[in-house]
């Protein structure tokens, strides 16, 4: 990887097309790990095309992936805008807005990329979480009611289950409750260790 690292160096100095010859060093910085020297050379990609969407996703991703949500957010929002029809760009706003703690519009975002494309489940259990997060487990409970039987023994889907159940016993304690928390718990643990 050091080796393809110079070599794009090399030909960035002889090329007109500074765009794509930053996007390919960017993505040799990020598979070398060096996330550093890949951030600034996806920034400087997107200086020469502001228009470069691929190298916002990236940094969209980095920046997440590296405890800046907000960078995160403002670089998928501007490509959000340009693709509001994209199901998977939808999806990953909705991620990150969620991770900035947005959650109302996180919810908005990963509801319309379900609509876009009603196989990405993990949009729904996404938004049951950021409806946890906003109080409203019970809300959140329905959405998951759907998808009950498909995805029973998904750990996605009972861990935002489970975290429904536990945030309605914050406020209330019942029997009930606590009962349906354990026994998601229990399932899950013999998901994850089914000899224990």
């Amino acid at each position: 990887t050091e080796k393809e690292i110079e070599y794009i160096k090399k030909a960035i100095l002889s090329t007109k097309d500074n765009n794509k010859m930053h996007f390919d060093l960017a993505l040799a910085y990020e598979k070398a790990g060096d996330i550093k020297n890949a951030i600034k050379t996806f920034e400087k990609a997107i200086e020469y095309n502001p228009n470069d969407k691929e190298s916002k996703l990236h940094l969209a991703e980095l920046y997440s992936a590296n405890g800046n949500p907000r960078k995160a957010v403002v670089n998928i929002r501007s490509v959000y805008l340009e693709n509001k029809e994209d199901s998977k760009i939808c999806f990953l706003y909705g991620i990150l807005l969620a991770k900035n703690k947005n959650h109302t519009e996180a919810i908005n975002k990963l509801q319309q990329s379900y609509k876009l494309d009603s196989t990405n489940h993990m949009a729904q259990f996404v938004r049951a979480e950021c409806l946890t997060e906003l109080n409203k487990p019970r809300e959140a409970l329905m959405i998951l009611a759907n998808f009950e039987r498909q995805f029973e023994n998904d750990l996605n889907f009972l861990t935002v289950k489970l975290g429904c159940y536990l945030k309605m016993l914050e406020t209330e304690t019942n029997e009930y409750f606590i009962s349906l928390a354990k026994n998601i718990f229990i399932h899950k643990k013999s998901i994850i260790s089914p000899f224990s």
